[in-house]
């Protein structure tokens, strides 16, 4: 295969960015404030995945499609307001999944489980 040298695997191209590599890492950030951060993102995750499903049921009642950048515009807009959502819930899946992993940490900050 031509060009297959230079194609790099999707893994390896997205793993500087893994939440659990040290380039995530901030300064300073203990494990468990990184765990509730990745909740929240993951809470937010979902959160997006409702407003998508609420959003094409609406949608599927109206006799028009929207445009491309109508879609586009929705998406996004509805991931930000997922992602705002998670960051103010309290008591939600971010908090219930906190808790359970947050008891598997080790107690002496290597974020080795126990």
């Amino acid at each position: 295969m031509r060009g297959a040298e230079k194609m790099v695997p999707r893994a390896a191209a997205l793993a500087p960015s893994s939440p659990w590599s040290p380039v995530s890492r901030a300064a300073g950030q203990s494990d468990r404030e990184r765990l509730r951060v990745l909740a929240r993102e993951l809470e937010g995750v979902f959160l997006n995945q409702l407003f998508q499903a609420m959003r094409s049921s609406l949608s599927a009642t109206t006799q028009e499609s929207p445009s491309t950048a109508d879609e586009m515009f929705h998406s996004l807009f509805d991931q930000a307001m997922a992602s705002a959502a998670a960051q103010r819930l309290r008591g939600g899946v971010a908090e219930v999944l906190y808790r359970q992993m947050a008891d598997r940490l080790s107690d002496d900050g290597t974020g080795e489980p126990r």
